[in-house]
């Protein structure tokens, strides 16, 4: 909303067992501090959470517009901060995309602006990686999942909110042409 603003995760194994990101925002003349918590909505008890976020600025104008995130679960997230009214700030409805097995996501996911050879409008690609370390204590070693894990490149295909709303373009495809929902 032009405020400066600090945005992380709610950090792993929350006690609600709830994923989601904050927002702390700065007031420029008053510098005083406001928190908005954007939750995923996971459910209770699952230890989920969220430790690394990615803002991206689509439009180059300085100011993040959506923000990415993987969790524990091994689902992505895009998170709506486009709006200048705080309220309207939230996760989208669904994961982005989900790991076939509930691969953990730990690592901070990369956003990452491509265009296709023989093509004039952009596109966004999310790439990030999976597994999870469990680090070392007094009384246990480093250890790693033991489960197969990946590397992953999502195209966030569902840019028509945006596109609608914003003079740069995306490219994107209608829910119905993909068999997926938005």
């Amino acid at each position: 909303n032009g405020k400066w603003a600090v945005i992380f995760g709610n950090g792993f194994n929350s006690a609600t067992g709830d994923a989601g990101i904050y927002v702390m925002t700065v007031d420029p003349t008053s510098a005083v501090k406001t928190f908005y918590y954007l939750s995923v909505g996971s459910a209770s008890g699952s230890n989920n959470g969220i430790a690394f976020v990615s803002p991206v600025d689509l439009d180059g104008d300085h100011i993040s517009d959506y923000v990415y995130a993987g969790d524990l679960l091994g689902n992505v997230w895009r998170f709506d901060v486009t709006s200048t009214d705080p309220s309207n700030w939230a996760a989208g409805s669904s994961p982005l995309f989900t790991t076939p097995t509930g691969q953990p996501i730990t690592t901070k996911v990369q956003a990452v602006v491509t265009l296709l050879p023989g093509t004039t409008t952009p596109q966004v690609m999310v790439e990030f990686g999976t597994g999870q370390k469990t680090l070392l204590t007094n009384t246990t070693p480093n250890s790693y999942l033991g489960t197969i894990q990946a590397l992953y490149g999502v195209w966030d295909w569902d840019m028509s909110g945006w596109n609608g709303n914003s003079s740069v373009q995306y490219r994107s495809m209608a829910a119905g042409s993909t068999g997926l929902s938005a």
